[in-house]
Order: C-alpha cells, then structure tokens, then sequence
C-alpha cells in the first residue's frame, strides 16, 4: 500500500539500496537489500524479539521506546541506507473487492472515497484509502476494485517513528503485499497462507489482486503447543522436534504421538483456511484458483506442503524468496535456509522500494 499523500514525501528515482522492516506482534526483522544488481541481493538482515513492553502494540502505546528499540537495532547492524518500507501486520489493515461503474480515474477517485464508508469497518477520518482497479470488467460492466484501508494512528505512528529515526520511507506496506512481491510471475489467481506465530492470515488473490482476507486464530504456536503438550516437553524441544523430523510424512513409529498431534493441528488450520475460500467462491462462482501458497515462519515444517497437498484440488507450494532474491555470500547456508521463511515480508518491503512511483 501507497501512503504517499499521508506521508508527504516524493523521491525522483529509486534507489540503489533499502531497508525492508517488517513491524511484527512478537519480532522485527530487517533486511538490506541491494536493488543494482541483476537479481537483488540481501546484504545484511536482523531477526530480534521486541521487548515484553513493546508486544502489547508498541507501535502506538510506546513509540519512543519501539524508536530506540529500532535505533538500537539498525546501529548495531550498520545497516548503511536511509530509505526504507517498512510493513505493518495484515490485522493492520482490511482489504476488499468491490465493484464500480466505468468512470475516468479521477470520477473514479471522487466515487471510491464517497462509498469507502460502507464497506471500510473503521470510523469516519481514522483511516487512509488506496484503491486499484483489477481484472476484466464483470458481466454487466462494472469495475472491479481492490480497497485497502489501514487506521491513521498506525500510519500516523510509523512516519514519526521513521523521522526518530532518520529514514526516508518510500512506502508503508502491508505484509500480504510485502510477501506478493516475492512470488515472481505466474501466480494471478491463489490463495495464500501465511502463516504466523500467533496467528495466520489467509488472503484470496483474483488477477493478481488480494480481494479478500481473513485472520485465523491457528499459527506455528498452535503447532508447537500440541506437539509439547502430548509428548510432555517444553516448547522448545517440541520446536526442534517438528523441524528436524518430518512428522507429517515419514510415520516413524517413535514420534507417532507427536506425530498426530501435528496432523491435527495443521488440519484444524487447513480446514479454517478451506472454510473462507469456499464462502469465497459460494458468492463468487466465477473465482478459480491454481495454488495455495504456504508462507511465514511455520510454512518450513518438514513435508507441510505435500501433507496439505493430499486433500487439496490446488496446487500447493511453500513460499521460497530464494527463487527471487539472492543473500550475501558472507551468509552461513544454514542461517540462510531457516531465516529466509521468517524474512518473506521484510525483504518484500525492500523490494517495493525499487519500484516506488511518484
């Protein structure tokens, strides 16, 4: 999302290097992506848990601290570029389909901002719109558009935080968007599944555009919890046993407990997910999709995509950033392989600072 009248600042052309933060519940991440190259490349990148008094949404209560908190982590990093894009969580913001007549853009424009009321669920004044028209015109000829609303107090909060803090934000994201950039060509009509540590986020894609969202209570802490509470472990041995056994695949009998507490879990997650897409196509019977895409910290369990994959019509993959951006050769491949599921929205954010547009 574009929050360029909001944010009042305009850059002539994009620059070589940004910041991508991605403003978690429970972590931060930060990359540095380097955007002159053929493919982009991660120079450097942090992954830090916020503070216990900045969980309880920092981003608003605490600004002075979250901004030291950021301060803190950027110098420790060297991270070297003032531009940034930073992303905020998808409970952030709300997304919708609506349709309007053919009009010019800025009839268009005039019309969007007079009707948001009735769709966006946040009081009058308390928010800032963007808008997109999408696909083809509907049969009888109206203009599909994508709205995106997020609470000014979060938008508000997030450039005073960047002025602390010295940065030249190219753009405010939200984290469906941040991910979308990474998936490269060929994804127009999905569902995506992001998944969290708290929560997950589903979000319908039509020609290319998120039309529709929902936030699921199941997350990798759910998965972590059964796993823990059925084998008698805390929940980091629980965590180390879903990531280096495949529990969902290999039926090893020595884990099988562990084994169906996951299963149960990630299908009480699958089913959730099953459910919105449904009363998604019960109103929109024209809707297709070709894939469902896993993404976020717990799409790296061990065999998650061809589990869901058995009882899924859609082709399932788990999102890869590595098919899009490459990291610094200074980078360990192990550190690699676990951070790049966790860094999917930061690094999107940096990417959308190369084709800012002003």
């Amino acid at each position: 999302m574009d929050f360029k009248k909001a944010i009042r600042k305009l850059f002539v052309s994009s620059p070589g290097s940004v910041l991508g933060i991605d403003l978690g519940s429970e972590f931060v991440k930060i990359v540095q992506v380097d955007l002159k190259g053929s493919r982009p490349q991660i120079k450097d990148f942090v992954i830090s848990e916020l503070p216990a008094n900045l969980k309880a949404n920092g981003l608003i209560n605490s600004k002075d601290e979250m901004a030291s908190f950021l301060h803190e982590l950027i110098n420790r990093h060297n991270f070297s570029t003032k531009y940034a894009v930073f992303s905020t969580n998808g409970k952030n913001a709300f997304v919708r389909e609506i349709t309007m007549p053919i009009m010019s853009d800025e009839e268009l424009k005039q019309a969007v901002t007079w009707d948001a009321g009735q769709y966006v669920p946040y009081e009058t004044d308390t928010y800032y719109l963007d808008f997109a028209k999408f696909g083809s015109l509907t049969p009888d000829g109206q203009q599909p558009i994508v709205l995106v609303a997020a609470p000014k107090e979060i938008v508000d909060s997030i450039v005073e935080i960047s002025d602390v803090l010295g940065l030249k934000i190219l753009k405010i994201d939200i984290d469906v968007l941040s991910i979308c950039r990474t998936l490269g060509k060929g994804f127009e009509e999905f569902i995506l599944l992001d998944i969290g540590l708290d929560y997950s986020m589903i979000t319908i894609f039509q020609s290319g555009a998120p039309v529709a969202q929902r936030a699921l209570q199941q997350g990798w802490g759910n998965f972590v919890n059964a796993v823990a509470e059925v084998t008698g472990t805390d929940n980091r041995k629980a965590e180390s046993l879903i990531t280096t056994k495949n529990l969902l695949i290999d039926g090893d009998n020595d884990f099988e407990v562990a084994s169906v507490a996951l299963k149960e879990a990630v299908n009480s997650l699958v089913h959730e997910c099953r459910l919105t897409s449904d009363y998604y196509t019960t109103n929109k019977r024209e809707a297709v999709f070709t894939h469902l895409v896993l993404a976020g910290a717990g799409s790296a369990v061990p065999g998650l995509s061809e589990y869901v994959a058995r009882d899924n019509e859609n082709e399932v993959i788990t999102h890869d950033i590595l098919k899009t951006v490459d990291f610094s050769s200074k980078f360990e491949k192990t550190k690699v392989k676990s951070a790049a599921p966790v860094l999917a929205v930061a690094v999107g954010a940096a990417l959308g600072g190369g084709d800012f547009d002003d």
